[in-house]
């Protein structure tokens, strides 16, 4: 879809309103759990994505 998040002036919650998150960001991109990188032998911990800092809420 490629669209970005755009949650001001919504019924979201204050803890889930966000400004505008990019259609590309890598906080988008889910990390792989770290109980299934301990036991699918073949993911290792370089397979995973990076963790990205989550942005901050803003007040409607």
């Amino acid at each position: 879809m490629k669209k970005p998040i755009k949650r001001i002036g919504t019924n979201f919650p204050a803890g889930s309103t966000f400004a505008d998150i990019a259609a590309e960001s890598p906080l988008l991109v889910y990390t792989i759990p770290e109980c299934e990188t301990a036991v699918n032998k073949a993911i290792t911990p370089v397979d995973n994505n990076e963790a990205a800092i989550p942005p901050t809420p803003v007040q409607n």
